[in-house]
C-alpha cells in the first residue's frame, strides 16, 4: 500500500510540475545563462519525475512520522552529520552535465580566501545544513535500513539536480 501511494503522490507531482513547465521552458532560454540543454515537454519528463519523486518520500517520511515530530526532530551525532553532508554536497549549477557541488567549490578556492571569507563560507554551509536539517531527520529517523538511508540521501542530491536543470537548464561552460 505505502508504495502504491507514494507512486501515486510522485505522479500527481509530476504532472503538477509539468503545468507551469510550458510556461518556464521559453524564460530559460531569454536568461543570459547560455543554456546548453533547455529539456522540452518529452525531455522534461524523466526529469520532472526524479524531482517528483525525491519530494514525495520526503511528504511519505513527514506523514509516517507525523506522531513523532518531538523525538525526530531532536539533534544527535547522526542527524547532524546527514545535514552537513547534504549541505557538502549541495549542488549549485549543472555545466555541461556536470553538478558544481558547494564543499567542492570552498575548498578549491580555500587556500587563496582571506579570513573574513572564510567565516562567511562556513557561515553559508551552516546554513544550508540547517536548511537541510528537517530532510535529514527524516531519512534517518524514518530509514531503518542503512543502505536504503544512503539511498534517500543520494536521492535528495539528484532531486536538487533535477529541480535545477527543470528551472535553469544546463548550462554551457564554453569560454
Amino acid at each position: 500500500m505505502h508504495i502504491k501511494v507514494k507512486l501515486l503522490f510522485t505522479a500527481i507531482l509530476t504532472a503538477i510540475i509539468m503545468m507551469p513547465y510550458s510556461i518556464w521552458q521559453p524564460l530559460i532560454s531569454m536568461g543570459g545563462s547560455n543554456p546548453l540543454f533547455v529539456a522540452n515537454w518529452r525531455e522534461a519528463v524523466p526529469i520532472t519525475m526524479l524531482f517528483a519523486h525525491g519530494l514525495s518520500t520526503i511528504v511519505m517520511l513527514f506523514l509516517e512520522n507525523r506522531k513523532r515530530y518531538r523525538r525526530i526532530f531532536l539533534p544527535n551525532k547522526g542527524r547532524i552529520i546527514g545535514a552537513a553532508s547534504l549541505a557538502f554536497f549541495t549542488p549549485l549549477v549543472v555545466m555541461d552535465w556536470m553538478p558544481l557541488v558547494v564543499g567542492p567549490m570552498i575548498l578549491m578556492f580555500f587556500p587563496y580566501l582571506s579570513l573574513g571569507e572564510i567565516i562567511i563560507q562556513f557561515g553559508v554551509l551552516s546554513l544550508i545544513s540547517l536548511a537541510w536539517y528537517p530532510i535529514s531527520c527524516l531519512i534517518i529517523a524514518g530509514t531503518p535500513n542503512k543502505w536504503l538511508r544512503f539511498g534517500r540521501f543520494c536521492l535528495m542530491f539528484w532531486s536538487a539536480c533535477a529541480a535545477l536543470i527543470l528551472m535553469f537548464g544546463v548550462i554551457d561552460f564554453s569560454v
